[in-house]
Formats: structure tokens, sequence, C-alpha cells
């Protein structure tokens, strides 16, 4: 049986701390759990801390397109909206769209059959969050969902799943600083993840 290259691409969610001097290591957030989950399949963890839509774009063909991934992850955005209203590093919803766009079909065009899972990025309202971060991140998650429909991906409504969780479990212990999930919460993001590549093998 062939092993399938999953790869997981985004900013410091993804990251979660992992070890850059080796390209097999895979942090200390959900990765791990996906890896566990399909422990036949190669797992790659190329996220990293900072980057927004136009670093991914900057070394795409290193850690993307090189790998050639059979199952690809992206997860990223939220580093797009805080960096603009914290650094004003330039951003616009149109930008984000373009950017995210060429990441998809440089990724298509490496691989035709490649498949894709988009995940939209969430923040709780509290810590570093400021109310005018929101026209961006909801411009943002419809972006991300009408790519994935334009483009054939699936789509990991993420915010809105955890804002659901977040009834039964406090915010706080999903994500303590609004932004960069907890153990718990990298568990669960872990299993959205994997309850979306099972529909690829459905």
């Amino acid at each position: 049986m062939t092993k399938r290259v999953i790869l997981f691409q985004g900013d410091s969610i993804t990251d979660a701390n992992r070890d850059r001097s080796n390209p097999r290591h895979l942090g200390y957030g959900y990765v791990p759990h996906i890896q566990a989950f399909y422990p036949d399949d190669i797992v790659y963890n190329r996220g990293i801390s900072g980057d927004r839509t136009v670093e991914l774009l900057e070394r795409w063909q290193a850690d993307c397109l090189d790998l050639n991934p059979d199952i690809l992850s992206i997860y990223v955005g939220v580093n797009d909206v805080w960096h603009k209203h914290k650094w004003h590093k330039p951003m616009t919803l149109e930008l984000f769209e373009a950017n995210y766009r060429k990441l998809i079909e440089a990724a298509q065009r490496r691989n035709p059959a490649i498949k894709i899972l988009l995940i939209s990025p969430f923040v709780f309202p509290f810590g570093d969050f400021q109310p005018e971060w929101r026209p961006d991140l909801d411009g943002e998650i419809a972006i991300i969902e009408r790519l994935a429909s334009e483009y054939g991906a699936l789509h990991l409504p993420l915010e809105k799943i955890l804002f659901e969780r977040s009834k039964s479990i406090p915010m706080k212990e999903l994500a303590d600083d609004a932004i960069h999930p907890t153990p718990l919460g990298h568990r669960l993001i872990a299993e959205e993840i994997r309850r979306k590549i099972d529909l690829f093998n459905a």
C-alpha cells in the first residue's frame, strides 16, 4: 500500500514549536495527533510562526510543491489581520484572496489529483483581539469558504465549530490567549481535521 503524504501548512497554530532543524518533527499541537490517527501515512508540518499568506507564497516551492503532498491542509489568516492592525503591515481582502488563490493553484498544477483542506482562522473575543479585526476576519472566512467551493477543496469552518464548543467548554480552556489553542484546543482541532480527511477516503 502506497503511503500518502499529508502536509500541514500555516502559522504558529500549525507550527506549535516544532524543531525546524528536524524536517520530520511535527511540533506539539494538532499535527502529531493527525500522525497518530494515520500511522501508515507520511505527515509533514511546515507551519511557521508569524506567517501570513505572503510568507507562505515566498516559501511555497520548497515547503509545499517539492514535497508533492497527496493531501494539503492550509490554515492561515489570523496574522494577515493581526499584523495589519497591530504593526500596519499591508493587507487587504483583495490581496489576501489573490495570495490564497496562488497557493491553491500552484499546488493543483503540481499535482492535479491533490486533495486540499482549507481551514478558516478563529479568534475569541478577549486578549489581543480588537473589535476592528472583525470585518477583516469575517471577510477572510467568506473568501476561504468560497475558494474551497471554487477549487473543489474541503472547508473546515473552525471558528464556528469552536464557538459552538465554547458553550460547554470555557473559551480560555480552548485558547487561553484567544488565538493559540491549548492542548485541549489542539486535540479538538485534530479531531475536526480527521473528520475532513476521512471524507477524502470515502
